[in-house]
């Protein structure tokens, strides 16, 4: 390895972005731009073989870094702790400002679908009347909003392409903590929440 070579290796992050300058985001410019990340992504991809994983996309003074899970830690108790402590160590760690929590899931639309399947113990995954969602929790200090889009397979190679967000919803965030609580385990954000104090 040259001498330039090994130089550009050791720059630290601050020698590399000297001189260009990055502004803070607000909160509605990091769920903007979360949202067209989030599309952007899920359009490249091919199939649900190879839907993203389960990730935390962590703001700090303009920058962003993400953190992704391996999607079958969900499938666990274990796996879920993990996930939260992994998720907090990043927050406190990047000392994080804003943080999306982005993962997919299976719904009920329907109050008729969720009582059907709660009165006969099935998971939503399990209900034909099952729609697939990408479910994105946006946090800081201040709030918490989730934002869905409902997933549409198309074509033969089933590439999944994202409805416009919320508009199962009426179109706006849902912002309150019922149904953060609904969509997303709140074992996995309270302590984020906490953390962003």
């Amino acid at each position: 390895m040259g001498r330039a070579s090994r130089r550009r290796k050791e720059q630290t992050r601050e020698e590399r972005t000297a001189g260009r300058e990055v502004q803070p985001m607000t909160f509605r410019e990091f769920v903007e731009k979360v949202q067209t990340a989030e599309e952007e992504d899920f359009a490249r991809r091919l199939g649900a073989d190879n839907d993203p994983f389960p990730r935390l996309l962590l703001e700090r003074e303009g920058r962003v870094s993400i953190l992704a899970f391996d999607g079958r830690m969900t499938a666990t108790e274990e796996g879920k702790n993990a996930m939260t402590a992994a998720g907090l160590q990043a927050v406190i760690a990047n000392r994080a400002e804003k943080v999306a929590f982005a993962h997919i899931v299976w719904m009920l639309l329907e109050q008729a679908d969720v009582e059907a399947s709660q009165a006969g113990g099935l998971m939503p995954s399990e209900n034909p009347n099952r729609v697939e969602a990408h479910i994105l929790t946006v946090l800081d200090r201040e709030r918490v909003e989730t934002y869905i889009a409902r997933v549409e397979r198309l074509g033969e190679e089933k590439r999944g392409h994202l409805r416009p967000w919320n508009e199962d919803f009426g179109g706006a965030a849902l912002v309150d903590d019922a149904a953060t609580d609904t969509y997303v385990d709140s074992r996995f954000i309270n302590p984020i929440k906490e953390a962003l104090k």
